[in-house]
């Protein structure tokens, strides 16, 4: 944790961080129970949080890793660039003024928790 960041920019790094640790119930902690995730790529739409999480845990590309190479925010919105890679794909998520392949754009305004 940076000690200028502010609590949206924290949420956004703590799910992350979660993710890359597989700490599903940490993840969810972040997200509201509202949460949509769309993946305009392959037209998928998971619906709430828990779908989302589940989605996560049975993904079946083995050996995926995130990586954070940007974090940005104001006290009530936040954006993530991340790097996805696994043993067979590089997929890269870029978070550009609140929108996200993966849902950020719905992240920032249904944190239930920040």
């Amino acid at each position: 944790m940076q000690p200028s960041e502010s609590d949206a920019v924290r949420a956004v790094r703590r799910l992350w961080v979660s993710f890359e640790a597989r700490a599903w119930e940490a993840a969810g902690a972040v997200l509201a129970d509202t949460f949509v995730c769309e993946w305009p790529q392959t037209g998928e739409r998971f619906r709430g949080r828990d779908n989302y999480l589940a989605m996560n845990r049975a993904h079946p590309a083995p050996n995926w890793h995130i990586a954070i190479t940007r974090l940005v925010g104001d006290p009530t919105t936040a954006a993530a660039e991340v790097v996805v890679t696994s043993d067979n794909a590089v997929v890269a998520d870029v978070v550009r003024d609140g929108a996200r392949a993966c849902g950020a754009a719905a992240l920032t305004r249904l944190l239930g928790r920040v």
